[in-house]
């Protein structure tokens, strides 16, 4: 794969100031998103400082709730201590990014996004029943109120995202090894989560052409995983008896990872592992709190990739767990169309 393609860089001059701005706007990367609906702040801290690890002298570039923006690492403890230090205080939410690049660049340094991050929001929420009965309370009074089966939006589901640069890992069997090792997955209580390549974009400044060439990379390489601006809607979803919600995945990819919940609902361990492997190309990794479904050997980024069509198989077994549109979603980015046929092209109404 020439990466080089996936790329786009540009300039572009503040009519203000003047001032030209040298930035990355797309940029492709390995990549583990986990959804948590519960947070678990020893396991998290474990899974920061094995981020840390791997990734800490790549970090140049921080952003947080507690300041404007993202910029050039002054007070490197600090900003290497804001995660750790949000989950041993009283506060309830945090964001925090650590990059290799981020901001407004200019002609010496190029700004923008980059292949190595670690980016989190969380609302900090220990699971107890009482809590979980509330939530499931309120939000079936809701769907009364407006008389609906779906809200446009729901619970709050924390997210946590790391990236790696593409040359990080040897291969992706070594980049499979380091997720299926992490704390997060290997003891956590998670929601739902993927793992694989994505292209990363740069939201600030508009650049229209790295936007159709966005545009086109979603089109032609739909394996690859994006930032579509969800919001919380992906814990908008209650099960069939209307007595929790249900731990939905936003997008197949070369590794998906479903909860205790979620395997209970489609009909447990023994049957999806057999759905799974009864074909010989996927494969199931048990975890302590779920699974973690490997598609194929490697990574499929295009349909003619080895392998791309078991992402469409695996999403028709784990369907009923598989986000679902709402007459509301609107995408800005790249455009409405785009967006929706990327987010639901393993459908397999839409890939006949």
């Amino acid at each position: 794969m020439d990466w080089s393609k996936l790329e786009a860089v540009g300039y572009d001059v503040n009519r203000k100031t003047g001032n030209n701005y040298y930035q990355q706007y797309l940029k492709p990367s390995y990549y583990l998103e986990v959804y948590l609906r519960w947070t678990e702040e020893e396991v998290l801290l474990a899974f920061y400082k094995e981020v840390l690890q791997e990734l800490e002298p790549l970090f140049q570039y921080h952003g947080s709730d507690k300041k404007s923006g993202v910029t050039k690492i002054r007070k490197r403890a600090a900003a290497l201590d804001f995660f750790s230090d949000f989950l041993n205080s009283k506060r309830k939410y945090c964001w925090n990014y650590l990059s290799d690049k981020g901001g407004l660049g200019n002609a010496k340094e190029m700004g923008g996004v980059g292949a190595a991050a670690f980016e989190c929001w969380i609302h900090k929420t220990p699971f107890s029943e009482e809590k979980q009965a509330e939530q499931v309370q309120k939000h079936k009074e809701d769907l009364l109120t407006y008389k609906t089966d779906m809200l446009p939006s729901g619970i709050r589901v924390s997210r946590i995202q790391v990236r790696f640069p593409i040359d990080f890992f040897e291969s992706p069997a070594d980049f499979s090894d380091w997720v299926l090792n992490t704390s997060l997955l290997k003891r956590g209580t998670f929601f739902s989560g993927t793992a694989g390549y994505k292209i990363n974009h740069w939201g600030g400044y508009t650049n229209r052409a790295a936007e159709e060439q966005l545009k086109q990379i979603l089109v032609d390489y739909p394996g690859l995983a994006w930032d579509i601006p969800m919001g919380n809607s992906i814990g908008r979803f209650l099960n069939e008896s209307k007595s929790d919600f249900l731990p939905v995945i936003k997008r197949i990819n070369w590794l998906t990872f479903v909860s205790e919940e979620g395997l209970h609902k489609i009909g447990g361990l023994d049957l999806i592992q057999h759905q799974i492997e009864k074909n010989g190309k996927s494969k199931v990794h048990q975890l302590s709190k779920g699974i973690g479904i490997q598609a194929c050997e490697k990574p499929a980024l295009s349909a003619s990739d080895d392998g791309f069509e078991q992402y469409v198989e695996i999403h028709r077994i784990l369907n009923k767990l598989c986000y679902k549109s709402h007459s509301r979603d609107r995408y800005a980015t790249p455009d409405d169309t785009i967006a929706k046929e990327w987010l639901y092209r393993f459908n397999e109404k839409l890939t006949r």
